[in-house]
């Protein structure tokens, strides 16, 4: 599911002056049940990066068209979102946190 922030526009400040986008901000949450908000399992995640690691993309998209992610960070995010959920699921320690694509 692609979250609001993954939408926003974090290259400039109110300044209009460059920057990044914040650490531990993230992209997708990956949900079982998406209306009662019931996360999928650490396991399950993990198993997901397993299969996705293995493919190139750019893009990821959502169920309505605002929702769409593009991008040459796209595969980076997601595997970042991943571990953001896992790390608060309670599996900070997991091997799975030092995970590179």
């Amino acid at each position: 599911m692609t979250t609001p922030s993954a939408l926003s526009n974090f290259s400039v400040n109110a300044l209009n002056e460059p920057r990044s986008r914040p650490k531990g901000v993230n992209t997708y949450a990956f949900m079982w049940s998406i209306p009662n908000y019931i996360p999928l399992s650490a396991d399950e995640i993990i198993r997901m990066w397993g299969i996705l690691k293995e493919y190139d993309f750019t893009s990821t998209h959502g169920a309505s068209v605002w929702q769409d992610v593009e991008g040459p960070d796209v595969k980076g995010r997601v595997l970042e979102s991943m571990q953001i959920q896992t790390k608060y699921m309670g599996y900070g320690k997991h091997p799975f946190m030092h995970t590179l694509f």
